[in-house]
């Protein structure tokens, strides 16, 4: 992993929210990684089919695409308000 997606991990884990279990946060760092273009892929599932870390692990997953998805927003907008406003 890069800077940018264990950046946005530590931002979106590091406030103040409903604790999430380690395999969770794995994937949702590796559904990050993969959204800011720094993993050409998600790797094949640690845990076994079957397990609540299986669960935990993609719907980790599915949350570290969201976050990132709208990170890329946010600095999408930011950069549009810059070129309106001219700065």
């Amino acid at each position: 992993m890069t800077q940018a997606a264990e950046q946005l991990h530590a931002q979106v884990f590091g406030g103040i929210r409903a604790p999430r279990s380690v395999p969770y946060k794995i994937g949702a760092l590796q559904g990050m990684a993969y959204v800011l273009g720094e993993s050409e892929s998600i790797e094949t599932p640690p845990y076994r089919p079957g397990t609540a870390e299986l669960d935990a692990w993609r719907a980790g997953i599915d949350e570290g695409k969201r976050e990132a998805h709208r990170h890329l927003d946010d600095l999408q907008a930011a950069e549009a308000h810059r070129a309106l406003c001219g700065g």
